[in-house]
């Protein structure tokens, strides 16, 4: 049945002095999406949310690598178009223009007990580089890539807990895919990149609070908040209950110093 899959893409561009994103998720029956740019220097941004029925303007691609996917609505524009490598997102006061060249692809799926199959696609780290304007003054933008597109047929109410961040450890690029709950006992979507090369961490750990904490194979980390999306829904057979902080990590991977950023998030749905 159509209105049981749910499909969604988050793309991000993390820098030392901005972090620019933009989502959309088609749940069949209605849509919705957000876009943002923060100003790391300045401590300050802007963002746009949408919600649309029936996921009209909202078009998240059959694949993760094929076709374009976007949420086009008179308030906002995310498009992601994975074959040129190119991440538009248009606002109120903002817009960015970058080009991706993320890591490798690091694909997983199980099937979801109560719902049915579930496959990901996760590209953390990598390399963007373009433009990106808020409040009319435009300037460079250079960073790493957070990519998730995600397709299945959840339960009928979910809960997770998830961590995506890029930075440094040392000399190398490290980043990072950390998610608990969802049905899915064996974590198989937990992985670390380093210098753009995946490999699985196995089991993890989140820990909301005023500091996060999060523990994944041999990466330890603390997360630190600039800024937060939360979304507060209930339609009655539909709710929503989300909070995603953008923010700093910092922490080690088999002992050695990381320091990152990204986005940690806490959603309950009943969709």
């Amino acid at each position: 049945m159509v209105w049981r899959e749910k499909r969604w893409q988050y793309v991000a561009v993390v820098a030392d002095d901005a972090i620019v994103a933009g989502a959309v998720a088609n749940l069949g029956y209605m849509g919705f999406g957000f876009a943002y740019v923060y100003d790391r220097l300045a401590g300050r941004g802007r963002r746009e949310d949408a919600i649309t029925p029936l996921g009209l303007g909202a078009v998240v691609a059959d694949r993760p690598d094929v076709g374009v996917s976007r949420l086009s609505l008179p308030n906002v524009l995310v498009r992601h178009d994975p074959g040129a490598g190119r991440l538009e997102i248009r606002g109120g006061g903002f817009w960015a223009d970058v080009a991706l060249e993320p890591a490798a692809p690091f694909d997983a799926g199980w099937d979801v007990p109560g719902g049915g199959p579930h496959r990901t696609r996760k590209r953390m780290g990598g390399h963007a580089v373009g433009r990106v304007s808020l409040d009319g003054v435009e300037r460079p933008l250079e960073g790493q890539v957070l990519f998730d597109w995600s397709r299945g047929q959840p339960a009928r109410e979910t809960a997770w807990r998830w961590a995506a961040g890029a930075g440094r450890c040392g000399n190398r690029q490290i980043a990072w895919n950390l998610r608990t709950g969802f049905d899915d006992p064996a974590q198989v979507e937990n992985v670390l990149w380093l210098d753009g090369v995946p490999r699985p961490l196995g089991q993890a750990v989140i820990e909301p609070g005023s500091r996060w904490h999060m523990a994944g194979g041999g990466l330890e980390l603390t997360f630190e908040q600039d800024g937060e999306k939360v979304e507060d829904l209930d339609y009655g057979v539909v709710a929503s209950r989300y909070s995603q902080p953008w923010g700093r990590f910092r922490g080690v991977w088999e002992g050695e110093p990381v320091e990152a950023y990204g986005v940690v998030e806490d959603h309950w749905a009943r969709w």
